[in-house]
This record gives structure tokens, C-alpha cells and sequence, in this order.
């Protein structure tokens, strides 16, 4: 059986935060909230307050309002993730913008996810150890890399050298690949094994398009074990599967935005 990765609020306890949010009565409530379960709040009022916020401070998450005055946090999140140093920083889109393209908006701006308003607490504490737990597991284990010198050059190289082609592709797979391991996980518990192997398969064949060598080397190893049907190493293979994934979209984001520039 297939148990559903959880995250570990205690995790938060101590966990310093930036609140990006220009209504006053949300920065109340929001504080509130966060400080009731030990956590360390800032506040900035708009995304440029929150850039400015980044340059003396260290913080285990963001939490950005999308629609704000003097500068929106879409633009904020895509000035921030240019430094590499802020690459693996969860920025969380904590928003009343709800529509599909809202989200799609937030993700492609760098953000690691997108919660509506009004706030779901117990939605949003498990959002925010997840994507702690993973920015720390980072930190102390490595994360997948690429030249972009090397690696990066070799698969433009492989398309013509048409580096506009390359971006193109590279766009496409995050927004298409990056819930991949949690869709996994999904059709594993109920049992639907048959729709899995394919999203393993479809990911296989295009790691290596865009340089993840390690999440490839994953992939083929899941793929091997659910087409045997065994379950003994599954599940810490799942866990490096989720890693490796979400290294991989975190390096391929920042790539894109560098190349934007």
C-alpha cells in the first residue's frame, strides 16, 4: 500500500516568514495565525518591500499576495528568483486570484504554489512544511544542477541550436511535469498502477531533453520496479523520484528566468 507523503508541521516551529500582503486586515489575520503556531513574521507591503526585505534577512518562506500596489508579486517572485541564492526559497502564492489563469500565472512567475483566499489554515500549514521540509533537504543534501555552460549547451546543441526552441520545450515541461510525483502518488494509492507506469514512461523520454540526468536515472528505475509489481523499494524510490522532480523544476525555473534577461 501507498501512503501519502505528510508534512511535518513541527517543522514550522521557529520558521522565520515574510508575509507579502498590502490589506491591512489580512496582515492581522495572516500573523496571527502563523504566530499562534511559532512562527516568525515579517511583513512587507508590497513585492518591492519584499525585495528589499530579502537583502538583510533570511526567511524559511514567502508568502506572496499576487495583485498588490507599486509592484504585484508575479513580478516580484521573477526578480527574486534571479538570484541564485533564492533559487530554492518557497515563495507561496497566497491569493484571492483563483481562476486557472491565476495559477498558471503564479507558477510560471517561479512561485511554488498557489493557495486561495480566504485562507484554509490547515491547507496551508501543510503547504508550507512541505515546502520548507524540501528547501531544507536541499540545503543539506545538494540538489540537481546544471552547467549551463555544459549540460545546458549540449541540449540546445541537440535541437539545431535554436536556444528559443529550448526555452520553449523547457516551459512546457514545468507547467506540464511539475505535479508529476504527486499525481504518481495519487493513482499508486488507488490503485491505479496502469495510468502511473504511463506518466513515468511519458517523463522518461523527456528528462534527458532537458538535461535531468538524475531524474531520468529515477524514472527508469520506477518504471522497472512498477512493471514488476514490487512494492519492497518503492516507497523511499518515490521519495527520491519527488525530490529529483522538484530539484529538477527549481533549476530549470531558474534557468528560464536567466535566460529572460
Amino acid at each position: 500500500m501507498i501512503h501519502k507523503t505528510e508534512s511535518n508541521q513541527d517543522i514550522l516551529k521557529g520558521a522565520k516568514i515574510l508575509l507579502v500582503e498590502d490589506n491591512l486586515i489580512n496582515q492581522d489575520v495572516a500573523t496571527a495565525m502563523l504566530t499562534q503556531r511559532g512562527m516568525v513574521v515579517d511583513i512587507a507591503e508590497n513585492g518591492k518591500q519584499a525585495i528589499e526585505r530579502l537583502k538583510g534577512n533570511e526567511y524559511d518562506c514567502i508568502l506572496m499576495d499576487i495583485q498588490m500596489p507599486v509592484m504585484d508579486g508575479s513580478t516580484a517572485t521573477r526578480i527574486i528568483r534571479q538570484d541564485q541564492t533564492h533559487s530554492h526559497l518557497p515563495i507561496l502564492a497566497l491569493t484571492a486570484k483563483v481562476h486557472d489563469s491565476d495559477r498558471k500565472e503564479a507558477i510560471a512567475a517561479g512561485m511554488n504554489c498557489h493557495i486561495a483566499k480566504p485562507i484554509n489554515l490547515e491547507l496551508l500549514l501543510d503547504k508550507m512544511a512541505y515546502w520548507v521540509t524540501w528547501s531544507r533537504q536541499i540545503k543539506s543534501k545538494g540538489r540537481e544542477t546544471f552547467n549551463h555552460d555544459d549540460t545546458m549547451a549540449e541540449c540546445i546543441e541537440k535541437i539545431g541550436g535554436n536556444k528559443h526552441l529550448f526555452l520553449k520545450i523547457l516551459s512546457v515541461f514545468v507547467e506540464k511535469h511539475r505535479d508529476d510525483d504527486v499525481q504518481v502518488i495519487q493513482m499508486l494509492q488507488k490503485g491505479n498502477n496502469v495510468d502511473a507506469k504511463k506518466l513515468i514512461h511519458s517523463l522518461k523520454g523527456v528528462a534527458l531533453v532537458v538535461g535531468a540526468k538524475k531524474l531520468h536515472g529515477t524514472t527508469i528505475k520506477l518504471e522497472k520496479i512498477l512493471l514488476e509489481e514490487t512494492s519492497l523499494e518503492l516507497a523511499p524510490l518515490l521519495r527520491q523520484f519527488e525530490k529529483h522532480l522538484r530539484d529538477t523544476i527549481s533549476c530549470l525555473q531558474r534557468y528560464i528566468t536567466s535566460s529572460d534577461n
